[in-house]
């Protein structure tokens, strides 16, 4: 965790006399004296640091191997600024056989994860990623650059389907664009068709979704589902020691992206495996 810096006040005495203007940084001071450098103070992350640094040094005695830990509670998002982060922790502790990465989180953007899951797999000949519980959305995607995943029994895997802002994207009340997934698309133009009289042209089913969601806005979300599709394939070639073949990575592909009617569709580790993904179960201790 990067260490904050700031600078305590210093505290001038009230002089009789206005003071004299501060010199030009070309003019040395008159006095011979140094002027006081500002205290600088160091402060530590702010919650039980002690604490789970600890409990990691535990898991790695545990696991035998380096530990990395990637903790995000609900509300908080992956960015790509993250990725600075771990490039620092991995520098520093060098290129490992095995790499353990602890992974929770709510997800965020799946770039994110493309990028991370790279930066660590360059970091390691076989990576393992360890989910204590949530590992939703574009932290999914991260899951997938794993050779073997360890899932506790509250573990659990989430679809992938993208939603869009879009500027042109429906309002809600608020007059603030919501967000539309591709898939909710596909499901209304589907319930439209079946259920019209007659058989309706197919382009007044798509005049009546016009009506709501602007023909742009609609590509936009094309667009960011073939990114997530291509994100899943990406990083699932990372992997090195357990590779997945052709029609494995296309059915993760297909059922993480379209197979689940919710974004949140909570997958455990069962499920996983009948993906196709490699999953052992954690023991009590871990």
């Amino acid at each position: 965790m990067p260490e904050a810096f700031r600078n305590e006040p210093r505290i001038n005495t009230p002089s009789p006399t206005p003071p004299s203007p501060p010199p030009s940084p070309s003019t040395p001071p008159t006095s011979g004296a140094e002027p006081a450098k500002p205290k600088t103070v160091i402060k530590n992350p702010p919650i039980i640091w002690k604490e789970t640094q600890e409990i990691l040094a535990a898991i790695e005695t545990k696991l035998g191997g380096k530990v990395v830990s990637y903790y995000m509670s609900s509300g908080w998002r992956m960015v790509q600024d993250d990725v600075k982060y771990f490039y620092s922790h991995l520098k520093h502790i060098g290129h490992q056989k095995k790499l353990y990465f602890i992974l929770i989180s709510p997800g965020g953007d799946g770039m994110s994860a493309w990028r991370t899951a790279s930066l660590l797999r360059n970091f390691c000949d076989e990576l393992i990623i360890v989910l204590p519980e949530m590992a939703a959305s574009a932290a999914t995607m991260l899951s997938l650059a794993a050779d073997e995943l360890i899932m506790t029994p509250l573990a659990y895997l989430t679809a992938v389907d993208t939603s869009l802002f879009h500027p042109l994207n429906p309002r809600n009340s608020k007059n603030e664009p919501v967000s539309v997934e591709l898939d909710e698309v596909r499901r209304s133009i589907k319930f439209l068709t079946e259920n019209s009289k007659n058989g309706a042209d197919p382009s007044e089913i798509y005049k009546t979704i016009f009506t709501y969601i602007h023909p742009v806005a609609l590509g936009a979300v094309e667009r960011s589902t073939n990114l997530s599709e291509m994100l899943c394939l990406d990083i699932m070639e990372l992997r090195k020691v357990n590779p997945l073949d052709f029609e494995t990575k296309n059915r993760i592909i297909n059922k993480l992206n379209t197979g689940y009617p919710a974004h949140g569709y909570p997958i455990p580790r069962h499920k996983a495996r009948e993906l196709g993904l490699t999953v052992n179960d954690s023991d009590n201790e871990l």
